[in-house]
């Protein structure tokens, strides 16, 4: 399982390695703006340095984000202002994180007659400034109490009420308002709206959840099938002095291919511009006309076990993550991996363990391996098309508690439609 994982990190590492410049401008110290393209890296936190290239065929430059002004990325929600604190900035204990004078770096999430800012730190807090007046800190809502249990506080939303004066509000815009992002930039431009003020809304060009559903469609190919059995004898009665004893063996069966067919619903993640997913992907599957036998030798005596399958028809359900790279604007590749579980929806099959004698009793035991997959999987996704491979480190399909195929090694190609 570990080689696994590091054969996965590998691939995304290698192809997280791609660089998306987007237009952007960043104003410096001299105060000088500088039209260029800068790397998105869909900062969840504001960064420290940031890399940028004048022109397509300019070479790479680092900055420094402290040493700048302003920064911002065209079409993104990534817009950061340098901005002097007019007082100390206080965490949820009341300890001090940045005291008045000091140069941080706001995040903004909206700009109009009343524009809000966020400053990110191991907590978020909330700016706000109203056409020409100061830069106002939205206190943080929670307080402690006398027993020093936390307990919400209130006076961020007095203060909005008292401040925010539109004839469209009420008491209750202000009372289930929470301090989050989607809830105050709402509020902000609701009453922007209301004092006919335009708004520039930054944060509703941010990196979404996105859901996604799609059809499939594939072969699997099956180079090596078994069948992994336990057994138990009993030479207690024959007088050899051997007792009762448990083994296992295997039956080889021919390769094979079989078709699957199914659905996947997959979930963007809101991080690194929607590179990362997971997802769940049910489908059908069948394994059918499978044969063999083994003659097995103990002490000197022969039996055979014989094994014939009809058919086994699963749903295997996998789990798993995704990571996409972007060659352009409609062209992607990705690597994903997961863990899947077999469902069996019905089974005709057979299997004997050929007792040699009244004195030799034999019987199939308990097979206590695991129904599931393991996969590593990569693949082209052009518009709604997508064409992929999948490769099987364990394939387990489990029948009962006597019946365990074993199909490690399988390749799968398969092929989707998205239908959104």
């Amino acid at each position: 399982m570990k080689s696994i994982l590091l054969l996965f990190l590998f691939a995304t590492t290698s192809i997280y390695s791609q660089i998306n410049f987007q237009k952007g401008y960043f104003i410096n110290k001299e105060n000088q703006k500088v039209n260029c393209l800068i790397e998105n890296k869909d900062w969840i936190k504001t960064p420290e340095i940031f890399r940028y290239k004048l022109t397509d065929n300019d070479k790479v430059l680092t900055a420094v984000l402290k040493d700048q002004q302003e920064l911002r990325i065209f079409n993104t929600d990534l817009f950061y202002v340098k901005v002097k604190l007019n007082q100390d900035l206080k965490d949820k204990n009341g300890d001090i994180i940045k005291v008045k004078g000091d140069f941080v770096f706001f995040k903004v999430l909206l700009k109009g007659e009343g524009s809000l800012f966020e400053y990110g730190n191991d907590d978020t807090y909330f700016f706000y400034k109203l056409k020409n007046d100061e830069l106002k800190f939205l206190p943080i809502p929670v307080k402690k109490s006398k027993t020093k249990d936390i307990i919400e506080s209130k006076k961020f939303r007095s203060e909005l009420f008292k401040n925010l004066k539109c004839d469209n509000f009420s008491v209750n815009t202000f009372r289930e308002l929470n301090y989050m992002r989607y809830d105050l930039t709402k509020l902000f431009m609701d009453y922007n709206s209301c004092i006919d003020s335009d708004s520039e809304d930054y944060y509703s060009k941010r990196t979404r959840t996105i859901f996604s559903l799609k059809l499939t469609a594939g072969l699997n190919f099956h180079p090596s099938l078994s069948n992994n059995y336990n057994y138990s004898y009993d030479f207690s009665h024959s007088g050899g002095g051997v007792g009762f004893v448990l083994d296992d063996g295997s039956v080889d069966f021919d390769s094979q291919t079989n078709f699957a067919f199914g659905g996947e619903l997959e979930v963007l993640l809101p991080i690194n511009k929607n590179k990362w997913s997971v997802f769940i992907s049910p489908n059908y599957q069948s394994i059918s006309d499978l044969s063999g036998s083994k003659t097995i030798n103990q002490y000197g005596v022969s039996y055979d076990y014989k094994i014939d399958i009809s058919s086994i028809s699963i749903i295997e359900l996998p789990f798993g993550i995704r990571y996409y790279m972007n060659l352009r604007e409609s062209l992607q590749i990705f690597t994903h991996l997961a863990v899947a579980t077999n469902i069996i929806v019905s089974s005709e099959y057979s299997q004997e363990l050929e007792e040699p004698g009244p004195t030799f009793p034999t019987e199939l035991e308990d097979d206590n391996n695991k129904n599931y997959n393991i996969f590593f999987g990569a693949g082209v996704n052009f518009n709604k098309f997508i064409v992929g491979l999948n490769y099987y480190f364990v394939k387990n399909v489990r029948g009962d508690k006597t019946l365990n195929i074993n199909s490690n090694g399988a390749i799968s190609i398969y092929s989707s439609f998205v239908i959104f």
